[in-house]
């Protein structure tokens, strides 16, 4: 039956040296969804057809329903290869338009209401906020960090992301400094190696409530358009903004695609991090973005006297390495 499909594919359909268990977990969610929604499960998996899912899916948003099929698409492919399948139900559905791309990030007047109400959230979850708006990660590159990613190096605190648990399958490395570094800190002491390094979900194990996390940043702060991915964006634009680095550095804290950045021969020879620059970028973006939640407004449209009060705001957070 189709419900048991799932579960054997839950244990033996995906290679976790290639896709992260958080992935899994999603895909697996979007299949009980699915074909809890359709009233599918009990029906063996030939049995299904691409109008039962149109008929089921037609309430979802674009965006769901989109997600729904590519799960369903992903396990019929794997059913096939075994020969438990004949036909991929998830081919002949109804086409789908993709939703528009998200272009929003805060300015520095959002943010500063971003970064503020965070004082109404518990501990871990504002320390989650602050951390994903001060360093350049993914929202479950953050998320699944572990006391043990995080290291010493040439001075300064430094968190690994190994490629298992990275969207470009390569072991991504960034500094922490000034504010961030403080956070970590704190967040590492006395706690064991295995723990994740921010207990969204206490010690307990994996954070999944993140539509009503978003929904509670949206509330206390005011901006109903929120989403945890803005804070990448809003890192890349301002840095470029502000003049911070040259936009290989800044792609790079991204961890963008290799391809987008090295081209050619040198994409085989260069495996350059340029760490001292990545940490010069972040203590410079530490400084841009307490300057934005203390005045309200970016250093690039303030006055010279608004300025000035920036050195104050740093010295308040001690040292950048």
């Amino acid at each position: 039956k189709v419900d048991q499909c799932v579960e054997a594919y839950a244990l033996h359909g995906f290679d976790l040296r290639r896709v992260t268990e958080s992935r899994r977990d999603d895909v697996l969610v979007q299949l009980r969804l699915a074909f809890k929604e359709a009233g599918a499960g009990s029906i063996r998996p030939g049995e299904l057809d691409g109008l039962t899912l149109d008929h089921a899916f037609r309430s979802l948003t674009n965006s769901t329903a989109r997600k729904r099929i590519s799960a369903i698409r992903g396990l019929y492919r794997w059913l096939i290869k075994y020969k438990a399948a004949t036909e991929n139900p998830a081919d002949t559905c109804e086409k789908i338009s993709p939703p528009q791309p998200r272009t929003r990030f805060a300015n520095a007047e959002e943010l500063q209401a971003i970064w503020r109400c965070c004082e109404q959230l518990p501990q871990a979850r504002s320390d989650f906020i602050k951390l994903l708006t001060l360093l350049p990660l993914r929202r479950d590159e953050l998320a699944e960090a572990k006391i043990s990613d995080i290291q010493t190096s040439n001075g300064y605190l430094q968190i690994s992301i190994p490629k298992v648990r990275s969207k470009t399958k390569t072991e991504h490395r960034l500094p922490i400094v000034g504010e961030a570094a403080n956070i970590v800190r704190r967040l590492m002491h006395n706690r064991d190696q295995d723990s994740f390094l921010i207990p969204l979900a206490g010690e307990s194990g994996r954070f999944d409530s993140w539509t009503s996390f978003k929904k509670q940043i949206q509330k206390l702060s005011g901006q109903n358009w929120y989403y945890f991915h803005s804070a990448r964006k809003c890192f890349s634009t301002e840095c470029v903004e502000h003049e911070l680095e040259e936009d290989l550095i800044i792609d790079g804290a991204l961890n963008h695609a290799a391809s987008l950045s090295i081209q050619g021969s040198a994409k085989s020879y260069n495996f350059a991090k340029a760490m001292p620059r990545r940490a010069d970028l972040l203590s410079n973006w530490c400084r841009t973005v307490l300057f934005a939640v203390e005045h309200g407004q970016w250093p690039r449209h303030a006055t010279a006297e608004a300025r000035d009060v920036e050195s104050n705001v740093i010295s308040l957070v001690g040292a950048v390495k």
